[in-house]
């Protein structure tokens, strides 16, 4: 049994590694843009969220306007978690700021977390 010479075995794993990355390429490119997305919406939602804990009238309705156009354009399931986390911040946020709404406010802010690379 001959098994060939070596510069076939090194054609053929070469072969072998062009095809994988040409199809794991772009599942790898969309996920990335994926994650890249889903971190900027949550850093949208962190930002006008803690900007109208404080107090900023306009922050809570940049806050809303970006939550109903981001609800209506995206259909990623983890940017929908944010967007309606952000919602729930939204909705705390249109009463008075009581001590106990500010910490509801302050865990959903928590929960939002992005993580550092």
């Amino acid at each position: 049994m001959e098994l060939g010479p070596l510069s076939e075995w090194i054609g053929a794993l070469a072969e072998f590694l062009a095809v994988g990355v040409a199809l794991f390429l772009p599942y790898w490119t969309t996920h990335r843009m994926a994650n890249q997305r889903r971190t900027k919406f949550k850093t949208v939602i962190l930002r006008y969220g803690h900007a109208a804990l404080a107090g900023d009238l306009t922050a809570t309705k940049d806050l809303e306007i970006f939550l109903k156009v981001a609800f209506l354009v995206d259909t990623d399931d983890h940017c929908q978690s944010a967007i309606s986390t952000g919602f729930a911040i939204l909705n705390e946020l249109d009463s008075p700021i009581t001590p106990n709404r500010q910490q509801r406010v302050e865990v959903l802010l928590a929960s939002l977390t992005v993580r550092k690379k």
